[in-house]
């Protein structure tokens, strides 16, 4: 998994952040007023059933949206601090992939784990939350079938990298605080709201990490999370 001399590293501005995020917020609320006026325009069970079904969706993701502000806000104001502990990079990735596993298969999409044995020293809950937040872009981006979880040791930083299939990642979805995964052409569909790019560098900052993107051959592109040398980190291969 070779790196690309054209890695951006994510924009990580936090006032533009909750800017962005304020913004983000307005949408799901719209389409919940919206919906309460379908709502009482309604007159039959099934009807009212499937609605009832779209709103509480709707409610779980802003509730989910307001618990991530809320964890980032407390983190930024030194309200909660990191729990740090040895985390091995192989069984965040796979917890993390099973975390999202309805997800990919709903799409058929494959995560692969390529992840040597290499340990740091983080914390493990937010690291994971990351990782998830990183394929969930790459899906979200994704025009392949698969997405791959590798990791890599350089001698000023330990990346973990999540490969897809896609095109150049803009500057302005870089810069994005939350994404709506594109629903299924299918009956009953969940709308399903995840972190954007731009609050993943805000939390990587948070552990001490960055994160870029970068195009790789062809029309693979790449999420790296690194980890500077100064974070202590152990492996065996």
């Amino acid at each position: 998994m070779s790196s690309s001399p054209d890695s951006r590293a994510i924009p990580v501005s936090s006032l533009q952040l909750w800017a962005r995020a304020a913004h983000d917020l307005r949408q799901p609320i719209q389409s919940l007023l919206l919906q309460t006026a379908i709502m009482a325009d309604t007159a039959e069970t099934a009807d009212r059933h499937k609605n009832a079904h779209l709103m509480e969706d709707m409610l779980i993701g802003l509730q989910s949206m307001l618990n991530d502000l809320g964890l980032l806000s407390r983190l930024q104001a030194g309200v909660d601090g990191l729990s740090l502990v040895s985390c091995n990079l192989p069984d965040i990735a796979a917890r993390a992939a099973l975390t999202i596993a309805q997800i990919t298969t709903e799409r058929n999409i494959k995560v692969t784990i390529d992840v040597p044995l290499i340990k740091i020293t983080s914390d493990a809950e937010l690291l994971q939350k990351v990782f998830t937040g990183l394929v969930l872009n790459a899906l979200h981006l994704n025009s392949g079938t698969e997405v791959v979880f590798g990791a890599r040791r350089s001698p000023v930083a330990t990346h973990v990298d999540v490969d897809f299939t896609g095109a150049p990642v803009a500057p302005e979805r870089q810069a994005e605080a939350f994404i709506e995964l594109r629903p299924l052409p299918v009956a009953d569909a969940i709308r399903r709201a995840a972190l954007g790019l731009g609050f993943l560098g805000q939390l990587a900052v948070a552990l001490g990490a960055t994160i870029t993107c970068t195009p790789l051959d062809g029309q693979r592109q790449r999420f790296s999370l690194a980890f500077p040398s100064g974070v202590p980190v152990s492996a065996k291969t």
